[in-house]
């Protein structure tokens, strides 16, 4: 029933679409209007159910904390998706609201929009001209344009992860970290274990480690890997350019199994995390745009463009900003955790520093933002 009603909302014209392609067929699209959240909330009550029918969880017996669970609005539009285990025993039991934990929703819901409106919005600007005529730049300056979307969808999804975080705790509520500083990963099987964790930790728990079992060969493994990088690609959308996204990520992941596995040489932790976000950038393409002509002609232009340009893209104070404040958002995420030690270690002075320093965080976050109309990425699944 659940899987059901997300085919019929989110799929079910895309399978007509295929239908008329297959058999030459013309039947009439819905034009469904996609519910609000309704890839979170269908997967987190799925795996409520999972977890109830495979007894690792009692049933919820007072059907208010059941409807909380699932309509819990911080997490509603855009996650983390929780596990039942975790968020329900919180609702049964709800909080009331204290200094402490207002101060620190405060500081993740800062957080949260210091990475969306300083750094993600941002970058999302900077990229732009490159994104929509890659053709009228160098290889170089199209690559750029890649990372920089990338690191701008980072921020978005990040900071919004941050502020449902925050709002949460405000209620007493501790939801999970959804993002793990991915940068730094070695390697792309690292990225995925740090990047949007709660869709990663679900759809490995509950669909590719069911289907390996604990004894498979390498084939099957690898096939299962190509499925389940698939599958997250469509939980992204309904349209052949998020497949390619998931089958891009796994031809990595394989492709790095085989070169760890025979190489002899290992590359140092930092050279490795460059070298992997290197080859995660150009997914990008494949993310941003549903148009596949458009990512191809951006894939083109990495490619076989020019290697010389004129990175006007750098001439901008706007890029500059940006680049500054991402190289110290992931200097406060290495050493401090982001939010969660920054708010402990505010916490402990005394009030007259306390507020000085929560003044100058807000002063910073409208000096820098850029107060425009630029909606949350991941709204749109």
């Amino acid at each position: 029933m659940i899987l059901g009603q997300l085919f019929f909302f989110k799929y079910f014209d895309f399978f007509l679409v295929n239908l008329n392609w297959v058999f030459n067929a013309e039947l009439g699209l819905l034009n469904i209007l996609l519910p609000i959240g309704i890839s979170f909330f269908s997967l987190q009550t799925l795996g409520y159910v999972i977890d109830v029918y495979r007894r690792k969880f009692a049933a919820e017996q007072d059907p208010k904390v059941f409807f909380l669970y699932v309509c819990f609005y911080p997490q509603l539009v855009a996650g983390p998706i929780e596990r039942a285990r975790q968020l329900m025993p919180q609702l049964r039991v709800l909080n009331p609201i204290t200094n402490e934990n207002f101060r620190r929703g405060l500081m993740h819901i800062g957080w949260g929009l210091a990475l969306k409106l300083i750094i993600g919005d941002r970058f999302v600007v900077a990229a732009a001209d490159v994104f929509d005529k890659p053709e009228n730049y160098s290889s170089p300056e199209v690559f750029l344009s890649s990372a920089f979307q990338w690191i701008h969808v980072y921020c978005d999804f990040y900071g919004y992860s941050e502020m449902a975080r925050g709002l949460a705790i405000m209620f007493g509520i501790n939801l999970m970290r959804n993002f793990d500083n991915p940068f730094l990963a070695i390697n792309t099987r690292s990225f995925w274990q740090k990047w949007h964790i709660s869709l990663t930790k679900w759809v490995f728990d509950y669909l590719y480690f069911p289907i390996v079992g604990r004894k498979s060969s390498q084939l099957r493994r690898s096939v299962c890997l190509v499925i389940t990088m698939v599958i997250i690609g469509l939980w992204h959308g309904a349209s052949y350019n998020f497949v390619l996204f998931g089958l891009y990520h796994a031809g990595v992941m394989l492709l790095q199994d085989q070169t760890q596995k025979y190489s002899p040489v290992k590359l140092p932790k930092g050279l490795a995390a460059i070298f992997n976000n290197i080859l995660i950038a150009p997914s990008t393409f494949l993310f941003m745009t549903t148009d596949l002509d458009h990512a191809a002609r951006m894939f083109n232009a990495m490619i076989s463009g020019t290697t010389s340009g004129e990175f006007s893209m750098f001439d901008s104070l706007n890029t500059l900003t940006a680049m500054g404040f991402f190289a110290l958002a992931l200097f406060i995420e290495t050493r401090y955790k982001g939010a969660d030690m920054i708010a402990v270690r505010i916490s402990g002075f005394s009030a007259p520093i306390r507020w000085t320093a929560y003044c100058l965080i807000t002063i910073v976050i409208l000096t820098f933002a850029m107060l425009r109309e630029n909606d949350f990425v991941y709204f749109q699944f």
